[in-house]
């Protein structure tokens, strides 16, 4: 059945785009030369260089030359009349007309530039403004230059863009790297996520598209930050766009959502809301308004429907987003802006869940304990984030807050019975849990960045009250000690508060004492980090008293606690560079940092409890250095190399060395020790980053990052196991604790002819060895998580697109000193397609194939299809009607299978299975002022 669905998915692939392929010769030929002076004969960089057909003057590629003036197209079109137009600021445009044989490399030598204020006769008349130019460091392009449907959005420009790259994940590359801002008129469009604006921006509204790094406080290229600024016309920078669709379907499923964003020059403002019960849940507003975008319809759509998600969800989503600048022109060196959000989330939860936790013990013995569980709840949260920055001439600064409030209720009923591993009941729990939480949050951020001074300070206030109220209901029955039999009625009422104060501090010594012209290169800086915590708990816990029938107090559990931290680095950091260029050629960087800070960390916890009063103080030294070098090759390709050294120390907490035992929690009891040290650890790290100015090299850009170390002292466990199947655990220091992490990625895209090939992986592996001890044995666990994916996606023009993704979760512990190990491995298959069919109807399908792979399990397999068929229709597409089909295949499990250390959970919950939807949707948008129709005389309206 899956080599068949393969086959036919393939079809669907290649279907679309066969008609586009007739006739149109797999030969090519290649066109290359050098820009240089006329006069002085040297090269001539980021000139514009185009290819028109002559017959319609339709573009069909240009690039800008490189650093010594040299310009190269592959795969252009043969048989056919070409014209070759090259334009460079302050000299005239030069034109050729040629015409390429199958295969031909047609090779146009140096070009000559003559400058404009020579006057030469004037043979062809060339478009006004090139499709590309450089102003200045920044690389603009014209968006008029670009032939597109009347409802394209800015995403399909920068997809026709040579050198930019819009990735199936949203990333977008130019000449392999990273945009890390999309910004509108130099400024960001409803918050950070730059496909609000790709996504509903219209192509006609954009005078030019441009892209410049901002090297701002940055001390290499890798720190860069490169943004791409959507100019749009003045006659278009005010106007809005919105969605308003709803949904019902089989099993009563229904779906709503609502967006209306409208913005001006200098203001922003927008308001979003979603209602559903089909498992689709949105983190923050920006989610929301990515959902209710104008090019909605794709392979890749993130806020959908959670076939993975446990239980049935019912949510209701609100929220809004404003901005609104003080200055007309703002940009990355100036800008006086205020800007917020407001996001409300209520959700009502049923998970029912089946699982089994298996604990593999000395000797290849193991306990089974084996539960089902019902939780109901309602889980509301409400966050309000607001800021202001200036920045000018003289520096930066920023005062920002973030209000955070949630309210939890929840009841859960379980019941649960503990085995051995031949199926022998050691013990028998059932249990009734309800929880009635409220938390309020409050964190202010306030800083500066000033030049003059050479001074930077980050002040950051948490405030957190907590009110949490609990009533747990245990029966537990032990089958091998009578005595352990427990029954449990007892009611907490606990409240908990935490202030901090946290003040970092760098100071630029260097300039202080030498200036700017004085030792070039090498910078002193004095730091210091500074935090301080004072938490203090109240909490009340009483226990049912059956003769009086209330709740008399839990002396023992009853408590009030004070826990102050002081944590202060001060230090010194020095950091020296280096650099060799060569001109046109290369140029390479060493940047040598070394920095020592010494920590003092003062612990003192005070309660009413004698035994949990202590005082500690620790005195540590944390160095280190780090070593980049980066090398660039002049229009070819850059790659930075970064080594890294550092020490770090965590000191135990209260829970750690003197908790409170509370003896409802019947399977897991956590002890203390006082006699805890901190743990140090010490990591040693590579990265490695590369990215490619050409589309020749194997990888567009790859990054590379792996880190190791040791942990003295480290943290770790010593667990007994009893026969009832109850744990009792200590925290203790032991060393011969290391570890691992290896992670990276590699992008590559190739563009033919109006298609697109992309291929994305992703990998990251965490290795843990870390020594325990199991029933007063010593054992060396090792334990692997690693995940890794492989996406390849085509797209032929804007009619089909086609997607598969490979994905692994792995999960391995094994135990030197003892018998017994586990292993858990999910594989997911998926594969998408979305074809464009006339009528303006869209056609999506997406399956996954899920594999689980388990110890002691056999192998499990299931499958998840899902369709859709979206109409658009009214002027301008603002209509649609959507039929959605999920699960089609109706064999969503959700089959549990989680591993760590010595334990694996398999199991199954419930989850949302097949439904049936039909959906209906409009999208107001409107850009730029509404035009008026002039007014005639009297007589011409009567003549109407």
């Amino acid at each position: 059945m899956r080599s068949f669905l393969l086959v036919l998915l393939t079809l669907f692939a290649v279907v679309p785009c066969a008609r586009g392929q007739q006739g149109n010769p797999v030969k090519s030929g290649v066109a290359e030369g050098i820009l240089t002076d006329s006069v002085s004969g040297k090269g001539l960089a980021s000139g514009t260089v185009s290819i028109y057909k002559v017959k319609d003057s339709s573009l069909v590629i240009f690039q800008l030359s490189a650093t010594n003036g040299s310009f190269r197209f592959d795969l252009l079109p043969v048989s056919v009349p070409l014209e070759l137009v090259i334009s460079f600021m302050g000299y005239r445009r030069y034109i050729r007309h040629f015409t390429l044989a199958p295969q031909q490399k047609y090779d146009l030598g140096r070009i000559g530039m003559v400058r404009s204020d020579i006057s030469l006769k004037e043979f062809t008349v060339a478009p006004e403004r090139p499709p590309v130019q450089m102003n200045g460091d920044t690389l603009e392009f014209n968006a008029d230059a670009f032939s597109m449907d009347k409802n394209a959005v800015v995403e399909d420009l920068l997809k026709r863009l040579p050198g930019v790259t819009v990735w199936g994940d949203g990333k977008i590359t130019v000449f392999g790297k990273t945009v890390n801002n999309v910004l509108v008129d130099g400024k960001p469009f409803f918050g950070r996520d730059g496909t609000i604006a790709t996504q509903n921006l219209p192509k006609n509204a954009v005078d030019k598209v441009q892209v410049y790094t901002d090297r701002d406080n940055q001390r290499s290229e890798q720190d860069s930050v490169m943004s791409v600024n959507i100019k749009l016309k003045k006659d278009k920078n005010s106007g809005y766009f919105g969605k308003i669709g709803a949904g019902y379907g089989t099993g009563n499923r229904y779906t709503a959502d609502a967006m209306l964003s409208g913005f001006t020059p200098r203001s922003q403002l927008s308001i979003a809301g979603a209602l559903n019960n089909i498992n689709v849940t949105a983190p923050d507003v920006t989610t929301l308004m990515r959902n209710s975008s104008f090019k909605g319809v794709g392979i890749n759509i993130e806020y959908q429907p959670n076939f993975d998600m446990e239980g049935l969800h019912k949510t209701t989503s609100a929220g809004l987003t404003f901005q609104h600048d003080f200055i007309p022109d703002p940009g990355p060196m100036k800008n006086n802006r205020i800007d917020g959000n407001y996001f409300l989330t209520n959700q009502q939860s049923e998970v029912l869940k089946n699982t089994v936790i298996r604990t593999t013990l000395n000797g290849d013995s193991a306990l089974l304990n084996i539960s089902r569980n019902t939780m109901q709840g309602t889980n509301r949260n409400q966050i309000f984030n607001a800021n202001y920055g200036v920045k000018n001439e003289t520096g930066e600064y920023y005062l920002s807050h973030q209000i955070a409030l949630n309210d939890m209720i929840s009841l859960s009923e379980q019941a649960g019975e503990v085995t051995n591993e031949k199926g022998i009941q050691r013990s028998i729990n059932n249990s009734v849990f309800r929880q009635d939480r409220n938390s309020r949050d409050i964190i202010i951020k306030a800083g500066l960045n000033n030049i003059n001074t050479m001074l930077k300070l980050d002040y950051i206030l948490t405030l957190n009250r907590t009110h949490d109220r609990q009533l747990n209901k245990t029966e537990f029955h032990s089958l091998s000690d009578q005595e352990l039999q427990a029954f449990f009625n007892r009611q907490y009422n606990n409240r908990s508060s935490l202030t901090s104060n946290e003040l970092n501090a760098r100071y630029a010594l260097s300039k202080a004492l030498w200036g700017d012209n004085k030792f070039r290169g090498t910078g002193l800086n004095l730091i210091n980090e500074f935090k301080w915590d004072v938490r203090k708990e109240n909490n009340i816990v009483g226990d049912l008293d059956t003769l009086q029938h209330s709740y008399a107090a839990n002396n023992y559990l009853t408590n009030e606690m004070r826990t102050s931290n002081i944590d202060e680095k001060p230090g010194i950091s020095l950091n020296r560079r280096f650099a060799k260029t060569f001109t046109n050629r290369y140029r390479k960087v060493w940047w040598i940092t070394l920095t020592g800070q010494e920590q003092f960390f003062s612990q003192k916890n005070v309660a009413v409890k004698s035994y949990q009063n202590f005082s500690r103080t620790y005195t540590v030294f944390l160095p280190s250095a780090s070593l980049l070098f980066e090398n660039e090759q002049i229009s070819d390709h850059r790659t930075s190399y970064t080594l890294k050294y550092s020490k770090r120390a965590d000191y135990p907490t209260a829970g750690q060395l003197v908790p409170l035992i509370d003896s409802s929690n019947v399977y897991y009891q956590r002890m203390g020790n006082s006699a805890l040290s901190p743990e140090v650890s010490n990591q040693l790290s590579l990265s490695i980053f590369f990215f490619s100015f050409r589309t020749n090299k194997l990888f567009d850009n790859y990054s590379l990052d792996i880190s190791a170390g040791t942990v003295n002292n480290a943290f770790t466990d010593s667990s007994f196991y009893q026969p009832s199947g109850r744990t009792v655990s200590y925290t203790i220091n032991r060393s011969g604790a290391r570890f691992l992490r290896i992670d990276g990625n590699f992008y590559r895209a190739v563009k033919l002819d109006g298609h697109q090939f992309q291929i994305v992986g992703k990998a990251s592996a965490m290795l843990n060895e870390r020594p325990r001890y199991i029933n007063a044995v010593l054992i060396q666990t090792s334990s692997l998580f690693g995940q890794g994916s492989v996406n390849v996606l085509y797209t032929c023009k804007d009619l089909f697109a086609f997607n598969i993704a490979e994905a692994v979760n792995v999960v391995s512990s094994g135990q030197s000193g003892a018998g017994g190990s586990m292993k858990n491995v999910v594989y997911k298959t998926t594969l998408s397609s979305s074809i464009n069919l006339p009528a303006r109807l869209t056609l999506s399908s997406n399956i996954t194939f899920n594999h689980t792979t388990s110890t002691y399990l056999p192998a499990r397999n299931f499958r998840i299809w899902n369709a859709s068929l979206a109409w658009r229709l009214l002027e301008g597409n603002q209509g649609e009607v959507k039929f959605t089909a999920m699960d089609l295949l109706h064999q969503n499990n959700s089959v549990l299978n989680i591993g760590n250390y010595n334990a694996i959970t398999t199991g199954t919950v419930n989850v949302l299975q097949q439904y049936f939807m039909l959906t209906v949707s409009y999208f107001p948008r409107k850009f730029g002022k509404r035009v008026k129709k002039p007014v005639g005389t009297f007589n011409e309206l009567l003549k109407n």
